[in-house]
């Protein structure tokens, strides 16, 4: 693949793991059968328990929308503007995390962030992995975008962790760790200190991608929290390598599975910048029909 066809790939696999990962999020495997009468390997009209939302089959959550958003801005204004997204973060569908609303609720596009420890931040890096070659220019625009809505060391540096990785899978980067880390040391060292880099680090010893999935589930886990969903995610990109198979590992596990639709999201864009799919094409196809997104003009414009 050229690096705009990895592009194209990239999102495809965000947006199913998105729409994919909401079906099945924080419901465990046998749930899962329980309630929709089979395992999940395509779209399913959402069953959400407790939920006062309306979801439709094929519906998008708040992980596509906003990735998209940096995305329209980055093509529009042809260059990063905070302000802009900001503004387009506010005035965009109400969905989305507590973050999200802190920065609605301020009603300003220049808002900073003091706090969270979420993972949205690290969702909506890939626009920018995609669109910056220069690594102290994705630093410092995936800062800017990530103090829109997090302001914890943590949180930033999980969406730096998630940029540094997505940039070296679509340029063809052998070791996506060691590339990781080399931007890290050379751009924001800070982030060393951060447990979402020392569960990253841990997660990497793993060699072995028969045991991955559950050694993660048991160990760091699925969670909200960056340093649990985040590591587990990127890992899971960085060392699998059947795509379709790993995004339904991860919807169906064995415990609750909390974040299941960002942790699919980023494994995702990884997995998608790495190689092309056709299973996962071919649900993204319909996706972007029921959505109305364009992924190869996303692609193009982003190269």
């Amino acid at each position: 693949m050229n690096k705009e066809e990895r592009i194209k790939s990239m999102l495809m696999h965000i947006a199913v793991g998105d729409v994919l990962g909401k079906i099945c999020s924080k419901y465990t495997e046998e749930e899962i059968i329980s309630i929709y009468g089979h395992r999940i390997t395509n779209l399913e009209f959402p069953i959400r328990k407790g939920s006062t939302r309306r979801w439709y089959k094929g519906a998008i959550t708040d992980d596509t929308i906003l990735t998209l958003i940096v995305a329209d801005s980055l093509i529009d204004k042809r260059r990063f503007s905070r302000e802009d997204i900001g503004m387009r973060f506010l005035s965009c569908d109400p969905r989305g995390g507590r973050q999200i609303q802190k920065l609605k609720d301020s009603k300003n596009p220049n808002f900073i962030a003091c706090d969270g420890t979420t993972n949205g931040a690290a969702i909506r890096t890939s626009p920018l992995a995609a669109k910056y070659d220069d690594l102290e220019d994705l630093t410092n625009y995936t800062f800017s975008l990530s103090t829109l809505t997090h302001g914890t060391l943590e949180a930033v540096g999980a969406a730096l962790l998630t940029a540094y990785i997505q940039h070296g899978a679509l340029r063809e980067v052998k070791d996506l760790v060691e590339h990781c880390h080399s931007a890290v040391t050379r751009h924001f060292p800070s982030i060393l200190q951060t447990l979402c880099w020392k569960n990253l680090l841990e997660a990497s010893r793993i060699n072995c991608i028969q045991i991955l999935p559950d050694y993660l589930e048991e160990t760091i886990g699925y969670g909200k929290d960056v340093w649990s969903s985040v590591p587990t995610a990127l890992i899971l990109g960085v060392k699998m390598e059947d795509n379709y198979e790993t995004i339904l590992r991860i919807l169906h596990r064995k415990r609750k599975g909390w974040d299941l639709d960002t942790v699919a999201s980023i494994c995702g864009s990884i997995l998608g910048a790495k190689r092309w799919d056709e299973k996962i094409a071919s649900i993204a196809k319909e996706i972007g029909a029921i959505n109305d997104i364009n992924f190869e003009f996303y692609a193009k414009n982003l190269k």
